[in-house]
């Protein structure tokens, strides 16, 4: 459920990039101050794309749950996963986004440069 609730907010910054609003950077980073809330609210979209992403990691033996979503990225992929339990489609721009978080953290790199 908790996953679920993330895929919901995920999908709200999602459609905001879809309808364009991405491309607002370079004005914000124009007009002074709003740059950095537009940058936060960047690196906030891939800290939590990035959560995602670990998420489909955790697979504590005793939340029965977690283990079978991490299963199911595993053995079937992440995109089968995304729409399977989040509901996101693996079209969307942010399914490509949290695959790749997913392969950066299984091959083990670093945080900092995953969300860099």
């Amino acid at each position: 459920i908790q996953l679920l609730l993330v895929a919901e907010a995920i999908a709200a910054i999602d459609r905001t990039v879809i309808m364009g609003f991405k491309g607002t950077l370079a004005f914000f980073s124009a007009s002074g101050a709003n740059s950095v809330e537009h940058l936060a609210f960047v690196a906030f979209t891939a800290s939590i794309l990035a959560g995602v992403a670990a998420g489909l990691h955790f697979a504590p033996e005793a939340d029965e749950s977690s283990c079978e979503v991490a299963k199911d990225a595993r053995e079937n992929g992440v995109f089968h996963a995304l729409e399977t339990y989040c509901g996101v489609s693996a079209d969307a721009p942010m399914a490509k986004v949290i695959k790749d978080y997913y392969e950066k953290i299984q091959a083990k790199t670093p945080i900092s440069e995953i969300i860099a």
